[in-house]
């Protein structure tokens, strides 16, 4: 089956209308006269579905198809709802979920409760307003309940800080606490998770990956929108404004393109020379060790990358000729720097070494242990941060002194450079910059330059050399 955002207008449009006759017209419940829901929106509010996404494209009424969304059941004792944005100062700004909920509530019998961020109803029921400012922000929520919950630009947010709040979503399987007037009562309220965001931003690849990508959305639901469909906004004025964004940043906004790539604007990797042989006479494995296996928790961890940087001293070109990059427990990824190391043949291997005495433990380790006899092993102790370690093989790539060969890692390699500092993962740009920076200083070198070829040479190989 098609995603809908793979469909042209009219066919999403009578998709829209079809849904609405097979669900219903919306539960709608202390909107304004003047909020006249968008088909789109209609559609948002009358799913009962668990899981769905809205947006996409910048315009199409987000914010206020989730606030909605969020007070359909306030007439129903005991429900509860709560709405995320990243920071408060996003909840509390112009324009803001804060600011818009005041709009149509004061004046109403709900009350606002300055200090909680909190509107409680006659039924009892509340919708809270928060933020998850930090990772562990998200442990403030391990014992509550709500019966909807609502995260507003969603790329902002974790993968894990996401998939937590699913644990707090559940209701009582009778309800204690009366009924609504049109006779509704708590255990037959939806649960429902909603969310809604623009593309790009540090989340952007997992929740494309959620949601968007036909391979591994599974069966949530992505409801695509875009401003055209919105008549309540300015959309000549809104237009003006979005024609001063980059390229990138209007095809996200303006027709919500989930595959422009975000350019970090220090790497261009699609200008750098691919070749498929190379010469070169000094070489240097890195490694960053800090990956680990994905768990429920933490879906999306950092990865394990061994990159081997070659160079020719004559002429100083540099080229990246192999990445290994992988998520794993402690002993295989031990296997597998051993195996890579075999197959590079005996030299150099440099480990970025983490502070502390546990670092200093991982290098003794390797040296001692994983790697004796296959590799001399150096530790790298970082300086500065990421983004200054990798500024001098940016300017080296950019005077065309850097070359990749061909290899599958490729097509991981580059999306991740071109997206720096801006991509939810930087382990391969460290690595490289960490090989950039210190091959003269730790590489071997060889007394001839001997031809090298897309594959890496093995130890004979080395030995011949």
């Amino acid at each position: 089956m098609k995603p809908l955002s793979s469909l042209g207008r009219r066919q999403r449009t009578r998709i829209a209308e079809q849904v609405l006759r097979d669900w219903g017209e919306p539960r709608l419940r202390y909107v304004p006269d003047y909020f006249d829901p968008t088909l789109k929106q209609r559609v948002l509010l009358s799913l009962d579905r668990l899981d769905v996404f809205y947006g996409g494209a910048a315009g199409p009424g987000k914010s206020w198809g989730l606030l909605a969304g969020a007070l359909q059941y306030v007439d129903v004792p005991g429900y509860a709802a709560i709405m995320f944005r990243r920071t408060f100062p996003e909840l509390s700004q112009a324009g803001g979920l804060i600011e818009v909920s005041h709009l149509w509530l004061d004046g109403t019998d709900a009350r606002y409760h300055q200090g909680d961020h909190q509107w409680t109803f006659p039924s009892g029921a509340s919708l809270t307003f928060a933020h998850m400012q930090y990772e562990t922000d998200k442990d403030r929520y391990r014992g509550a309940s709500y019966q909807y919950i609502a995260f507003d630009e969603l790329t902002t947010f974790t993968e894990t800080q996401f998939r937590y709040l699913f644990g707090r979503l559940r209701r009582p399987e009778r309800s204690p606490a009366g009924a609504a007037p049109d006779g509704l009562t708590l255990d037959q309220v939806p649960l429902r998770m909603r969310s809604a965001s623009n593309p790009g931003g540090p989340g952007h690849d997992w929740v494309k990956e959620r949601y968007i990508d036909k391979e591994t959305r599974e069966r949530r639901i992505f409801l695509p929108a875009r401003l055209s469909e919105n008549p309540h906004m300015d959309q000549a004025a809104y237009l003006t404004s979005l024609a001063e964004l980059t390229e990138v940043e209007r095809e996200r906004l303006i027709l919500g393109d989930w595959d422009a790539i975000d350019a970090g604007g220090m790497f261009e990797p699609s200008l750098w020379p691919t070749i498929a042989r190379y010469s070169s006479d000094q070489w240097l494995r890195v490694w960053d060790l800090a990956g680990s296996k994905p768990t429920p928790e933490y879906p999306d961890p950092d990865w394990t990358v061994g990159g081997r940087i070659d160079r020719d001293r004559t002429t100083g070109q540099v080229y990246v000729t192999d990445v290994v990059r992988f998520r794993e427990d402690p002993a295989t990824t031990e296997e597998i720097v051993k195996a890579t190391a075999l197959r590079d043949g005996y030299g150099p291997v440099a480990i970025e070494q983490e502070p502390g005495s546990a670092g200093v433990s991982v290098i003794t380790r390797y040296s001692r242990h994983v790697l004796q006899g296959l590799a001399s092993v150096h530790a790298i102790r970082p300086t500065g941060d990421k983004v200054t370690r990798a500024r001098a093989v940016a300017a080296a790539a950019g005077r065309g002194e850097v070359t990749l060969v061909v290899g599958p890692w490729n097509a991981e390699f580059k999306p991740e450079l071109r997206r720096f500092p801006h991509g939810a993962h930087d382990d391969q740009v460290d690595v490289l910059a960490h090989g950039y920076n210190n091959i003269e200083r730790l590489a071997v070198s060889f007394t001839t330059s001997t031809p090298g070829a897309a594959r890496l040479p093995n130890a004979r190989d080395r030995r011949a050399r």
